[in-house]
């Protein structure tokens, strides 16, 4: 038994009815993690978080999705996130490749092979430099978390060395006179400006906690794994690191073993500018007509405006 968790960042009631018909006859178990919601239906549970961190929407609902079953797996799913439609509550771990034991998501990496997605990391600060923070500071998770020596005992144990990442990605701007603009914040820079400088100099910059990133819109947990991997996405939000950093990590320091979409033939269908556009025109925004030719080598397409599709 699996309990299918949509995930949303934002309130979007209208997506319920539309998820909830997709889904009906292959998912026995649905549930809704929704923003501030105050409405009335049971299988929606109201979520106070911010969405860059919506890894804490798990850790909020962990105890209520515990007792509303027995599950094998949680499978949290974007709700702009479109699974294959011959996904269901009876084949999952077969599609996905995942025993009772075994966890899935669709990559993760480590910090220096980020790549394109440095921009979207530093966007959201350098709260990788700061975490776990120390008593006094207002976020006292340090003992809340495995030790370093701890924690990157499992990143090897997954295959991932101890993270740094190279000054340049900490600070891109040409000019390194001009703190303002850098990822660390005028403030930040005031604050710690002879840490920040140091920084630069060094030839790799050493991270203060195991990190990794990865995508965080379908993850799927044991349930063996799942109570420690929701504590730690909850620390991880009250440190209020970016979902798709802290996501993989909990995985990394709580799953037994990890599945990725390198083990399957099929791959996730990531949809950017002007590609969602295209594909909307291909499936004439009609559910009935993307089902009936989804294409067989995608696990699932991602993003998908649900408001913009129908049903004929």
């Amino acid at each position: 038994m699996v309990a299918l968790v949509f995930i949303y960042n934002h309130r979007f009631d209208k997506n319920i009815p539309i998820l909830e018909d997709i889904y009906k006859d292959r998912f026995s178990n649905i549930f809704h993690l929704m923003p501030f919601y105050d409405g009335d239906k049971e299988n929606v549970i109201p979520i106070y978080e911010h969405s860059f961190y919506f890894q804490g929407y798990i850790a909020q609902a962990s105890k209520i999705l515990k007792e509303k079953g027995n599950f094998e797996h949680f499978m949290f799913v974007g709700d702009d996130l479109l699974l294959h439609p011959s996904v269901n509550e009876n084949n999952y771990k077969e599609f996905f490749t995942i025993s009772s034991d075994e966890s899935f998501t669709t990559f993760i990496h480590d910090l220096m092979k980020t790549g394109e997605y440095w921009d979207l990391f530093l966007m959201h600060k350098a709260q990788f430099f700061e975490i776990p923070s120390s008593p006094g500071t207002g976020l006292e998770i340090s003992k809340e978390l495995p030790s370093y020596e701890e924690a990157l005992k499992r990143f090897k144990e997954k295959g991932f060395d101890e993270p740094y990442i190279l000054p340049e990605h900490v600070y891109k701007l040409p000019k390194r006179t001009d703190f303002k603009k850098n990822i660390f914040g005028e403030y930040y820079y005031r604050k710690r400006k002879k840490e920040v400088e140091n920084l630069l100099k060094q030839d790799k910059v050493k991270v203060s906690y195991p990190i990794v990133s990865g995508f965080s819109d379908l993850l799927i947990i044991p349930k063996g794994d799942f109570s420690l991997f929701a504590r730690y996405c909850g620390l991880f939000a009250a440190a209020r690191l970016f979902v798709e950093l802290a996501a993989p990590t909990s995985m990394i320091l709580t799953c037994k073993k990890i599945k990725t979409q390198d083990d399957l033939n099929r791959k996730g269908v990531l949809l950017w500018d002007n590609d969602r556009e295209k594909f909307e025109k291909k499936y004439d925004n009609s559910f009935d007509k993307l089902f009936s030719n989804f294409p067989d080598d995608a696990l699932y397409i991602h993003p998908v405006k649900l408001s913009k599709w129908t049903k004929n």
